[in-house]
């Protein structure tokens, strides 16, 4: 802090100040034992500013403006208290969390390996745990009577109409837009997804905490999802079958949409919002995206990983991501 000068008249010096204050030149006066009071400002780069100000105040100390800055400084020093106080109350929370256990995000992946060990990987697909997490699961005869009405001829290959894609969802199961999610379908499968859940999951749910990741992941999982189930066949869409028991199912599983939407939503958080926290090296944002980019290959990954890739769930989930965390930058800058 640097004195500037005194002030004879207590009121004129709070004027003074005041009017600093107003000029974005932090500043305060102390009244001394004789009744002067002394003007500091706070920082040293505004020191000569300051100055030329007191000289043109001892010149006009009656002007209108030095009476009317008092009550906007007020208003602004309040300002300036509160933001204070949200920034320590953040810092504590934050603190908080940093030390906190992401337990949305581990109880998260325990059920993934738990349902990936249940239903060995999908390959119990007549298993009740699988068909209550799938997409479409509709037992005979109702799936009969299902393809009766809408004339559809059972067809492993998929059932592309509509009203087949959503009868489980038009039954009322609407869990089945995010459950998926629990199926992995191979062990390298459930290791990829887990790895990228933990590392991405633990970080938003320590700085936003578990009810905010856990709307993330529901609104990601249910649109990704349903985008996926109900795209065409000839567009990569997943399309349910029939199993030889003539239950119609979809083979749809796996974290990927979700882990899509948590990237994109720490990527755009690390470069839009600084206060997120969130950094994201280059080589992880890359291996990403080119993996995106590769799975989109046709026929690629069946051939070189005998598997089928839910791309539009992998593109659908990204998207949403970052439009969540755009969302707050856009309208901060419109408004």
């Amino acid at each position: 802090m640097r004195l500037i000068g005194v002030i004879d008249e207590p009121q004129q010096a709070a004027r003074f100040s005041a009017y600093l204050i107003t000029a974005g030149i932090p500043a305060k006066s102390e009244k001394m034992d004789d009744g002067t009071c002394e003007i500091w400002v706070n920082e040293e780069d505004q020191f000569q500013t300051a100055l030329a100000e007191l000289a043109a105040f001892r010149t006009d100390p009656t002007n209108s403006k030095y009476s009317a800055a008092i009550s906007l400084a007020i208003k602004i020093t309040r300002e300036e208290e509160r933001k204070l106080r949200r920034i320590k109350k953040k810092i504590i929370i934050g603190t908080d969390r940093l030390l906190a256990k992401p337990q949305l995000t581990i109880g998260l992946i325990a059920a993934c390996v738990l349902v990936a060990l249940i239903t060995n990987f999908g390959d119990y697909r007549n298993n009740p745990l699988f068909q209550s997490l799938q997409f479409v699961s509709v037992p005979a005869p109702a799936s009969i009577e299902i393809l009766r009405r809408n004339n559809v001829t059972a067809d492993n290959n998929g059932i592309d109409q509509m009203a087949v894609r959503l009868a489980s969802i038009q039954r009322g199961e609407i869990w089945r837009l995010v459950t998926p999610m629990l199926i992995h379908l191979s062990p390298y499968h459930l290791l990829f997804n887990m790895v990228w859940l933990f590392q991405l999951g633990k970080l938003i749910e320590r700085r936003y905490g578990w009810r905010r990741l856990a709307w993330l992941i529901l609104i990601t999982a249910a649109i990704s999802n349903f985008v996926q189930c109900t795209v065409p066949v000839q567009f990569d869409g997943t399309a349910p079958g029939m199993m030889e028991d003539g239950t119609l199912y979809t083979g749809l599983g796996g974290m990927s949409g979700v882990v899509y939407g948590l990237f994109g939503f720490v990527w755009i958080k690390s470069m839009y919002d600084r206060s997120s926290g969130f950094f994201l090296p280059q080589s992880t944002i890359v291996l990403m995206l080119v993996w995106l980019v590769f799975c989109m290959v046709p026929g690629l990954t069946e051939r070189l990983l005998n598997t089928s890739v839910a791309n539009w769930a992998h593109g659908i989930g990204l998207a949403i991501g970052m439009a969540i965390a755009y969302a707050p930058v856009w309208w901060a800058q419109k408004n």
